[in-house]
């Protein structure tokens, strides 16, 4: 459970962690593992994570810790590690994920909602997925609104009303949830 006040890893992975004090605290699967090391010792989480991928090359949660502690450092590969980890579990709620941030980053949005909304329908109740297939459908539909066919406005209205209803939907999933 994360702290009353922690900072957020810096957008858009805010979702995969956070850092307090000094501690860095990756959540690469809420089930099974969450690693807590010093914030400034990401080079020390990448070298865990390659270890474990090592011992076990088709670990996705390893090669996934291992891209989010490229992220942190602002690697170059970590893209490619994110991919690896995609192909290792392609159906993965927290790859897929990690993927669609990484894709709305990049911005490429209809991939970055393909990739949310699997993680949706991998399971239904992984919030963040909400959130993510919003900004996905909101940033569409103003590429969208920007074209000047008829066409393009009317899919542009459709993309809103979408990110409206899931956001929606995650207001009243999680009343509690801020924002």
């Amino acid at each position: 459970t994360p702290p009353e006040d922690p900072r957020l890893l810096p957008p858009p992975w805010g979702d995969l962690g956070f850092s307090y004090g000094n501690a860095l605290v990756l959540h690469v699967d809420p089930g099974t593992a969450v690693l807590t090391l010093p914030s400034s010792a990401t080079a020390d989480t990448e070298a865990l994570y390659t270890a474990a991928l090592q011992r076990d090359p088709a670990s996705a949660d390893a090669a996934l810790g291992q891209a989010l502690a490229q992220l942190m450092a602002g690697k170059k590969e970590a893209p490619q590690t994110v991919e690896r980890a995609a192909r290792m579990a392609p159906d993965d709620v927290q790859v897929s994920m990690v993927l669609g941030m990484l894709r709305l980053r990049e911005g490429q949005d209809p991939e970055a909602l393909a990739r949310f909304t699997a993680a949706l329908r991998s399971e239904f109740h992984y919030l963040p997925a909400y959130s993510g297939a919003a900004a996905a459908y909101l940033r569409t539909a103003r590429t969208l609104a920007g074209r000047s066919d008829e066409g393009s406005g009317a899919q542009a209205e459709e993309m809103r009303v979408n990110a409206e209803t899931l956001l929606r939907a995650l207001r009243d999933f999680d009343p509690g949830r801020p924002g």
